[in-house]
């Protein structure tokens, strides 16, 4: 099986940019996925218009404008995964979306989604650049409380539980 990977990436080499491929390619899984995404969260229209008491023409808007917000963060994410690789990206991403996943059951309205929140990055983080990926994505926030941890590393919950709690504590008294 790899003899023949090897025989069609070699012949795809001697005849174009192989970048043009992976182009190709990569615009053929967005278009590929883009219904599908689409036909699987429209499952979801009417049980979350019904919770929220939303429209299905306020949803729309909502899906259309984080659908926009996504699009225009990719070059900064692909600045992330060149950084980082793409492995660690992976899983940072993974595991947020996990966490989005989970606090949006939480979610009690449209307003709810705007809700402040509490930005924590440890001072000796290499997965983020402190600086400026932190405060970057503060700044997109709409009530963003910013805590920084200054004997900490990427996990902060693991590395410094203590302060870790005292912090999610105090954001969530402040919050009310």
């Amino acid at each position: 099986m790899s003899a023949i990977r090897d025989r069609l990436f070699d012949a795809l080499g001697a005849r174009a940019y192989y970048g043009w491929t992976i182009l190709a390619v990569a615009g053929l899984g967005l278009f590929a996925s883009g219904p599908g995404q689409s036909h699987t969260f429209s499952v979801f229209v009417g049980p979350i218009g019904e919770d929220l008491g939303l429209s299905k023409s306020a949803i729309a808007i909502a899906y259309g404008a984080a659908t926009l917000v996504a699009a225009l963060l990719l070059p900064r994410m692909g600045r992330l995964v060149d950084r980082h690789g793409p492995r660690r990206m992976m899983l940072i991403v993974s595991l947020a979306l996990g966490l989005f996943c989970l606090t949006f059951g939480a979610v009690g309205g449209i307003v709810t989604l705007t809700l402040p929140a509490l930005v924590m990055s440890g001072h000796h983080d290499r997965v983020f650049r402190v600086a400026e990926d932190i405060d970057e994505l503060a700044a997109l926030l709409p009530e963003p409380h910013r805590v920084e941890f200054p004997n900490a590393g990427h996990l902060i919950p693991i590395e410094r539980p203590a302060q870790f709690a005292q912090a999610l504590m105090a954001f969530a008294n402040r919050i009310g």
